[in-house]
């Protein structure tokens, strides 16, 4: 019998290979520490099943029922879950690398210390899935199922959700690196401490959001529409922001260190103790904004517009402010220091480099 073979091989932690479980009845029991190579697991059952400690190698569990499963420590490689059910399944500190996981079930599952790299699961429901401590790099996430979905401390590089389900999403300590969500409407969405370095949020809307203490360096947001976003202490630095709205919104302490804001608006945001050092703000909107101690020194704010503004020991050290609009303006400012100026001209590296040479 099919089934007594693979325990055996089980029995005496022996490699078992090639074979045809089609549609086998492995519910409630359980599989533990031996590996299985090129097998097919086409439609069996595994509901209730508890799996430790496992590798299998290019193994197909295609339409496979794993609802309320245990997988513990296993590596899946080069496997097929098409089309599988895995609804309310504990999957715990395993891996899953380089898996066909399109169509799957993972509705209510809970997934914990692991990671999934450069798997398909495309079309895949994980509506109300638990994902803690995990990470998902360079998967192909379209069309995916991610309704209520609850993320904790979890790493996802290289997405493409723009086709994606993400209706009521909730992250926290959530890193989204060099992924895609341009042109979606994310108010849905809750991202407080969320890095979502080099992320692609182009044209999006996160109005209202909470953003606070949020990473978004180098990402894309352009014509993002942020108006009434609570974002203090948030870092944009080296972001792209042109065109994007912040009016209204809360961004005390927040960093644009040499963002671009050029024709930005941030009318009637706080921006008290916030820092646009070196930022490109020319053309961008100030007007009726809190800039109490904020700090532009050397940006581009050509053309930028302050009335209603106001200052408060507002640095604009070495700001170029050509064509600046600034009446109603009411409060302090801190001019450009000549000997800070002068200090910051000079550069030890270079004059060290032309003494050597001399």
């Amino acid at each position: 019998m099919p089934l007594d073979d693979l325990f055996d091989h089980m029995k005496y932690g022996q490699l078992y290979m090639d074979g045809r479980l089609d549609g086998v009845d492995l519910a409630g029991r359980e599989l533990q520490g031996f590996p299985v190579l090129r097998t097919a697991f086409l439609d069996a059952a595994l509901s209730g099943a508890t799996l430790k400690s496992m590798v299998f190698v290019e193994c197909d569990f295609s339409r496979c029922s794993f609802v309320d499963s245990k997988l513990h420590t296993c590596q899946f490689i080069n496997c097929a879950f098409v089309g599988a059910d895995l609804q309310g399944a504990l999957i715990e500190r395993s891996t899953l690398l380089q898996c066909n996981a399109e169509k799957s079930s993972l509705s209510r599952a809970n997934v914990f210390m692991t990671s999934m790299a450069k798997t398909s699961l495309a079309g895949a429901g994980l509506a109300d899935v638990s994902i803690e401590k995990s990470s998902i790099m360079e998967c192909d996430l379209s069309r995916i199922d991610l309704s209520r979905a609850k993320l904790r401390n979890v790493v996802m590089i290289g997405a493409d959700l723009r086709t994606a389900t993400i209706d009521g999403l909730d992250c926290d300590g959530f890193m989204l690196m060099e992924a895609d969500l341009s042109n979606r409407d994310l108010r849905s969405l809750k991202l407080p401490r969320a890095n979502l370095m080099k992320t692609s949020l182009a044209g999006s809307n996160l109005a209202g959001m909470d953003l606070a203490g949020s990473v978004f360096m180098e990402a894309n947001l352009q014509r993002a529409d942020l108006s009434g976003a609570k974002a203090p202490m948030a870092l944009f630095a080296g972001a792209d922001l042109s065109g994007a709205s912040l009016r209204n919104g809360e961004l005390s302490l927040a960093n644009f260190e040499g963002a671009n804001l050029q024709a930005a608006d941030f009318g009637g945001a706080k921006l008290d103790m916030a820092g646009l050092n070196s930022a490109r703000a020319a053309g961008a909107r100030f007007d009726g904004a809190d800039l109490s101690m904020a700090r532009f020194g050397y940006s581009d704010l050509k053309g930028a517009v302050f009335s209603g503004a106001r200052f408060n020991m507002t640095d604009l050290h070495c700001a170029t402010m050509d064509g600046a609009l600034s009446a109603g303006a009411s409060g302090s400012t801190l001019p450009t220091d000549q000997a800070r100026a002068i200090a910051e001209l000079y550069d030890p590296k270079r004059v060290g480099a032309q003494s050597e040479g001399r």
